[in-house]
């Protein structure tokens, strides 16, 4: 009876650990594949379905249809006519904006923070802790490079008296486009809620092949007249850029463009010497026709990294491009207000913006699109100089009224107040009421008269 027993225990300890070594190699090649919210579905029989509550699965094969809702802007699956990018070295840049439908933090009387860990291949990146709620903001941009492995894992934990692990999603980078900056709502695979990212792929070489942005005029004009109105609401238009050259910068940079409409932010290759060449092509998807295009040209040298110097910038409004018109804009500075620094630095862009009217003027009664990433004011000391400038000439200019109204109605002088009192009644005895819009010439004069004493002196 004994043994019987013992060989019962035995049996049922090895089956026990069998199980787990199932369950945990099951575990482990889900989180190697792309898409494991596929495989978890379908082994959602062998595992406990209460941590997918959230993406409202059930216990069913996956199909396209369910996985449409429970991933929001999902990456284009295997069964997609989506060929795969075969780019090796290129840098991702990674925007983490946000988490929502995240579960409450226990009560334990700890200060509780959130944060991320985003791995890809060997290197790993963490973001910024920030305070739990049902809506964390992180608003923080990493760049990360992309070589061999284009699978981006993504984990969130909680981090009080000791570490949790609360939810992660595996995001395969093959199938994202080049060049196009993707906004994605992933769902956490391991628990509840989910993840907003915008995630680009910029190639750092040359030898890298962009898709072709020079699509057909005719075919971007149908698309986006003004009767056609089935397509996306959010996407009022088209912006087609394509960054040829760059010259007149002092010295021999190795400079890099920074093009961002909106949301959507791109990176050229660097190109170094007198005269740069670029020849890049990129498409931006228009979300409000009154937004503005930032171009932004940088030396990727250690010293303007340290200081976040640029060798020029320009800001160009969608409104005022020329669809198929190739020409040269000049850069400014960091304020915007001067030409930057070098001999008329200039790049030479083509532009052209397909957009559809009806859209457009819809979208202008709406809210504005709320930049993911928002400059932090600085304290800047030539500002505060000028407004100490402003409030100075402003007391001495009250101070100087107020010395000729002494002087005129005070009969501090005699002689002034006895002329300013003439000229008061004949004003009086002369005036008409359509006279009254002469007065606008009065500031004229003033200025005039300003003027011609500073030439004399």
């Amino acid at each position: 009876m004994m043994n019987k027993e013992l060989r019962k225990n035995r049996h049922s300890f090895h089956s026990d650990n069998n199980e787990r070594d199932v369950q945990f190699r099951s575990r482990f090649s889900n989180l190697r594949r792309p898409y494991s919210l596929v495989n978890l579905v379908s082994n959602s029989k062998e595992r406990s379905s209460e941590v997918y509550e959230s993406a409202s699965v059930v216990d069913e094969p996956a199909t396209p249809a369910n996985n449409s809702l429970s991933l929001v802007a999902a990456v284009p699956r295997v069964e997609d006519n989506v060929k795969r990018n075969k780019v090796n070295k290129a840098i991702v840049s990674i925007v983490l904006v946000e988490a929502r439908g995240l579960p409450d933090p226990p009560e334990d009387g700890c200060n509780h923070t959130v944060y991320c860990k985003i791995r890809l291949g060997e290197e790993t990146i963490k973001s910024k802790a920030v305070q739990v709620n049902r809506h964390i903001e992180w608003r923080e941009r990493m760049k990360i490079q992309l070589n061999k492995d284009h699978v981006l894992r993504i984990s969130l934990w909680d981090k009080g008296k000791r570490r949790n692990f609360m939810g992660s999603c595996i995001i395969d980078l093959s199938y994202l486009e080049l060049e196009r900056t993707h906004e994605i709502w992933q769902q956490l695979d391991d628990g509840y809620g989910s993840l907003h990212l915008s995630v680009t792929i910029c190639s750092v070489t040359n030898d890298d092949v962009a898709p072709n942005t020079n699509r057909d005029v005719v075919h971007n004009n149908e698309k986006y007249a003004f009767y056609n109105l089935n397509t996306n609401w959010k996407v009022v238009g088209e912006l087609h850029v394509k960054l040829i050259a760059g010259k007149g910068f002092s010295g021999k940079p190795n400079a890099y463009c920074v093009l961002e409409l909106d949301n959507e932010r791109v990176q050229t290759p660097a190109s170094r010497g007198t005269e740069l060449t670029w020849n890049k092509s990129y498409v931006f998807n228009v979300h409000d026709i009154s937004s503005l295009l930032d171009l932004k040209v940088c030396d990727n040298s250690l010293v303007n990294a340290l200081f976040s110097d640029t060798l020029g910038k320009i800001s160009i409004p969608l409104l005022r491009i020329r669809n198929g018109e190739t020409r040269w804009y000049a850069l400014k500075d960091r304020t915007k207000k001067n030409i930057a620094k070098g001999n008329c630095p200039r790049v030479l862009l083509e532009l052209s913006v397909f957009w559809n009217p009806v859209k457009a003027s819809i979208k202008l009664f709406q809210p504005k699109e709320v930049k993911h990433i928002k400059k932090t004011p600085k304290y800047d000391i030539t500002l505060v100089y000028k407004n100490l400038e402003f409030v100075r000439d402003t007391f001495l200019l009250l101070m100087v009224i107020n010395d000729a109204y002494k002087q005129a109605f005070e009969w501090d002088s005699q002689d002034l107040s006895f002329m300013m009192l003439f000229a008061w009644i004949l004003f009086w005895w002369y005036f008409k009421l359509w006279m009254l819009p002469l007065s606008l010439i009065i500031p004229f004069l003033f200025y005039w008269a300003s003027s011609r004493k500073h030439r004399k002196y």
